[in-house]
């Protein structure tokens, strides 16, 4: 690995542990210190929109390598304070520039490696590690020195490792970086077929698995008997179901998409306590990896690039329903991941039924077109 190499692979890295990093943080922050009522997920709902107007903002307006980096270090500083202070507002807003910015040092890594960029696999897998070590578990002792140091430690990196050439030019598919390629809720255009009505149910897993991962976390904690390991290691597997199905040899079928999707619903509905709804979560973040594999492997499927104005009204909606729902927040979650599991069933079935065999084998396998990037 040469050096240009190796800096677009901690780019990467770095950019990937800001997206974990801030679900968990700010979720943590919401959770403890956000606002009551309807509005729980104020916090990640803010986040997602300001990752969704700053990119928009940096697309339009590509900043040159040193405003880059000062842009950086700006936004984690201030994203430190505000996480250390418990100050959602700036720290999810300075988190959604600083993630944005992030994305935007990849293109030019990419401008400076020689050659075709490689998978971001590797990165985002490390990067799921790294955030379950530093701010896997946000009680323990020190978590919160550690939540704070997190953005800013990893603007300094991405900073240092920003090169002065200009970014790679913009490819199809995930042109825009990691926010389009790693949030779900791709566009309405995406929902014209029945394999894409699957594959948006199957982005769209990402939003309430990952914004009620702290919750989760909690109901886990609350249950006696049943946290068989740390919250730490909970995080890990939670975030590595999501990544290992992008390492499968070959491109899932829709009928194992839909599968995965069915069967969290029925794991998180049947199986008692916090165990059927880690399981059935962990199987829904599965079939997101199932379908974001289609967007990191060459040759696959492209992934149609997602709104995130509709992501951040998504996780709005989700923290409201929390609160108007009649049960503990465990069963909350469960009936979540059951609709995950209807909406899978129906996208899969509006295919099958009224097909012939042929069209029913054509319609199994994935999208092929032209090759895809992203962060």
């Amino acid at each position: 690995m040469n050096t240009a190499a190796a800096m677009l692979f901690a780019a990467r890295t770095a950019a990937w542990t800001l997206l974990f990093g801030g679900w968990l943080v700010l979720g943590t922050l919401a959770l403890h210190h956000g606002p009551a009522g309807a509005l729980q997920f104020a916090p990640l709902a803010l986040w997602l929109g300001s990752v969704a107007l700053a990119q928009q903002g940096l697309l339009r307006h590509p900043p040159g390598p040193w405003a880059l980096r000062g842009g950086l270090v700006a936004a984690g500083a201030v994203a430190a304070a505000g996480v250390a202070s418990n100050a959602w507002v700036p720290a999810a807003l300075s988190w959604g520039v600083l993630l944005a910015a992030a994305s935007t040092v990849v293109p030019h890594g990419r401008g400076a490696s020689p050659g075709r960029a490689a998978s971001p696999r590797g990165p985002a897998l490390l990067a799921a590690l790294c955030a379950a070590v530093v701010v896997g578990d946000p009680l323990a002792g020190g978590a919160m020195a550690a939540m704070a140091a997190l953005p800013a430690v990893l603007a300094a990196a991405l900073a240092c490792v920003v090169p002065l050439g200009p970014p790679a030019p913009a490819r199809a598919g995930c042109r825009s970086g990691l926010f389009d390629c790693a949030l779900g809720l791709p566009p309405w255009a995406a929902r014209a077929t029945p394999q894409g009505r699957l594959r948006a149910v199957a982005a769209l897993a990402m939003l309430p698995m990952m914004a009620l991962l702290p919750w989760m976390l909690e109901a886990c904690r609350s249950e006696a008997g049943l946290w068989a390991f740390g919250p730490r290691t909970a995080v890990a597997l939670h975030l590595l179901a999501m990544l290992l199905p992008a390492w499968w040899p070959r491109a899932v079928p829709a009928a194992g998409v839909a599968g995965l999707l069915v069967a969290g619903g029925v794991c998180a509905l049947v199986l008692p306590g916090g165990s059927g709804l880690m399981l059935g979560m962990a199987l829904q973040a599965a079939a997101w990896g199932c379908v974001w594999r289609d967007a990191v492997v060459p040759g696959q499927g492209t992934v149609p690039r997602a709104h995130g104005a509709g992501g951040a009204l998504a996780v709005l909606v989700l923290g409201a329903g929390l609160v108007v729902w009649p049960g503990p927040p465990a069963t909350a979650m469960a009936a979540v991941a059951a609709a995950l599991g209807l909406a899978a069933a129906w996208a899969w079935g509006s295919g099958w039924v009224g097909q012939g065999p042929h069209e029913r084998a054509m319609a199994s396998l994935p999208e092929r077109s032209g090759q895809t990037h992203s962060v």
